[in-house]
């Protein structure tokens, strides 16, 4: 039972659905050798947002000191129904010799985890938002120009955290020793179809067309881990040796 309150009726679901997707991944991966600490990239979709902070405890205790990658966004529709969460797994074999290398968040991060994790010659990024230095989501500012499709408050918002999310990509790259050329594949989560212009002029400010990755874009209505996220990048980078 959870409880008659309404944090335990909407929070009991979430925490139960939880654990037991992980002890189906933990059980699977058993099956082929292999365990949850070999986790490289968590990919979770939740129907609700508001159950982020819940999932992230459950996270947290199920992987312990082995935390990976995580991007974390909201779909209106997730498995079957009454299905709060679908979490996605990217695994390494450690029987195929390569070790998994950490790095941290510059600054403030967003969930716990690293900022990504590096097998071989490919780096996994987490999610990055759109949010500044103290971990908020980044508002317009006078001093920023708008590109056109902006004109709107919620132009304006798309334009401030994509320049926000570019540039802690920026950041991320740059602690891993890369940079946007490196960049393998970038796949944008955004509210709006019709705000995708706005991004990709904040993109070409920031990233120019020097070197292009493989790019697909998802429209949800949860794009980022906070509710009022407007967008939301996950990322793979290839090193060349």
């Amino acid at each position: 039972e959870t409880g008659r309150s309404h944090p335990d009726s909407r929070d009991g679901p979430i925490a139960a659905q939880t654990w037991y997707v992980y002890e189906q991944l933990r059980q699977l991966l058993a099956t082929n050798g292999l365990a949850l600490a070999d986790t490289v990239l968590a990919t979770v979709y939740l129907a609700d947002l508001r159950d982020l902070a819940v999932f992230h405890r459950v996270h947290r205790h199920v992987f312990g000191d082995a935390l990976p990658a995580l991007c974390v966004s909201g779909f209106d529709e997730v498995g079957h129904r009454g299905t709060r969460i679908e979490i996605e797994l990217t695994v390494l074999d450690p029987r195929a010799g390569l070790q998994a290398k950490r790095t941290a968040w510059p600054g403030v991060a967003p969930l716990a985890g690293p900022a990504a994790v590096e097998v071989g010659q490919i780096l996994f990024m987490s999610g990055i938002a759109g949010l500044d230095e103290r971990g908020r989501l980044a508002e317009p500012a006078a001093e920023m120009p708008n590109p056109p499709g902006a004109e709107g408050p919620s132009g304006r918002r798309v334009a401030a955290q994509s320049r926000a999310a570019l540039l802690r990509l920026a950041e991320v790259l740059r602690a891993a020793g890369l940079g946007f050329q490196e960049l393998a594949k970038m796949t944008l989560y955004l509210r709006r179809e019709t705000d995708l212009p706005v991004f990709e002029a904040v993109r070409q400010e920031v990233m120019g067309d020097r070197t292009l990755p493989a790019f697909e874009c998802v429209c949800v209505q949860g794009p980022g881990p906070v509710p009022e996220s407007e967008m939301q990048l996950e990322a793979i980078a290839v090193r060349e040796r």
